[in-house]
């Protein structure tokens, strides 16, 4: 893509699957970001907490993970008291959408995307919100 509009930006990655892992990082550093990556919904927590509060500009969560599941990491997320918890994005990542919607939305998540994913829908999604 010639339009690099993640240059700069940090996208926290939680997939517990190697390749999908790999795969999204990738493209995501061929649009400019900057990739920090976690396989687990502990990990999540631990790298937002330790993070300086703005440095993550988005969080793509898978729902199924091992320590914590991607909603119950997003819940954990969201409770710090910190001003970044309850505004940085973060979009689920599942095969079943329509199975876990609510409970992603209540538990904060700003939006879900569904696997396969869908490349273009996911910079048109990370775009928009980061853009405004």
């Amino acid at each position: 893509m010639e339009d690099k509009f993640l240059e700069g930006k940090t996208i926290l990655v939680c997939e517990d699957n190697a390749l999908n892992a790999k795969v999204v990082s990738y493209m995501l550093q061929q649009v400019g970001a900057c990739v920090m990556q976690v396989s687990d919904g502990g990990q999540a927590v631990e790298v937002f907490t330790q993070t300086e509060e703005g440095q993550i500009d988005a969080i793509l969560m898978d729902v199924h993970m091992p320590v914590y599941s991607g909603i119950e990491a997003t819940r954990r997320i969201r409770s710090q008291e910190r001003c970044d918890a309850k505004t940085v994005p973060v979009f689920a990542l599942t095969a079943d959408v329509e199975g876990v919607r609510q409970e992603a939305l209540e538990a904060g998540m700003t939006g879900l995307l569904a696997k396969p994913l869908d490349m273009k829908k996911m910079y048109r999604v990370l775009e928009e919100e980061l853009r405004g």
